[in-house]
């Protein structure tokens, strides 16, 4: 029983991981256009890499990986945005205090939170179905 109660979160991380790379790719479509070469797309890769670590704590914080997630799908969009406010709050002050990695995701970030958010709520909500 003790492995079935740790799938749900490990499942939960995993997907999340991968959504937030599929918004960034999907974010880098909108802002081209087109298809992101994948040069550009790893440029992008690498400092968000560090955004996800931090949004995946965040959402540990707030609870999102907890079993009771999966049953309050009331609750969950207004914790999810919470969550996202709080995310790109920490998104914006990383790249504007941290110039390091030569991009500055003005708008690219804008459309990244709004495109994360609603894929991640596409996947807590409906993902359990898979």
């Amino acid at each position: 029983m003790k492995i079935l109660d740790r799938k749900e979160p490990i499942l939960l991380f995993l997907g999340d991981i991968l959504i937030f790379t599929l918004a960034l790719w999907l974010s880098l479509s909108i802002r081209n256009l087109g298809f992101p070469s994948l040069d550009e797309f790893y440029d992008h890769l690498t400092p968000f890499s560090f955004i996800f670590l931090t949004w995946l704590f965040s959402f540990f914080v707030a609870g999102l990986y907890e079993k009771h997630t999966v049953m309050l799908k009331s609750k969950l969009p207004s914790v999810i945005l919470n969550t996202q406010i709080f995310n790109s709050i920490i998104a914006a002050l990383f790249f504007y205090l941290i110039p390091y990695f030569g991009i500055a995701p003005k708008t690219m970030l804008f459309i990244y939170l709004f495109v994360s958010f609603c894929l991640i709520l596409a996947w807590r909500i409906y993902g359990e179905r898979l």
